[in-house]
């Protein structure tokens, strides 16, 4: 992906007017049907269960209080969630899928 960033007209140092175009590798998982050419990309990624306390568990808490569990990993892994976030919007997608993972035992 070409993405172009435009230079400061105002500023003294030529160097600073000029525009910079900066060349990205950007990753898209899936595409939607009956979608254009351009659009309906989507990127899917995967929140992995992890349990510190033997107390909670996304099993039980995920058919009452999504919302509950949702707080708690932003909150948790606020930073992969916005590097997720980043690469989306640098590939141009028009929505990005989260879902959760539990592992059986």
């Amino acid at each position: 992906r070409k993405i172009t960033l435009p230079g400061n007209a105002k500023s003294e140092n030529e160097s600073e007017r000029k525009s910079i175009e900066i060349i990205v590798r950007t990753e898209v998982n899936c595409k939607l049907p009956d979608s254009g050419p351009n659009s309906g990309l989507v990127s899917v990624k995967a929140l992995n269960e992890y349990e510190p306390k033997v107390t909670y568990s996304w099993r039980s808490h995920l058919e009452s209080q999504k919302g509950m569990v949702l707080a708690t990993e932003l909150k948790n892994n606020a930073f992969k969630l916005g590097r997720w976030t980043a690469q989306a919007v640098l590939a141009g997608c028009d929505t990005m899928k989260i879902g959760y993972v539990s592992r059986g035992r």
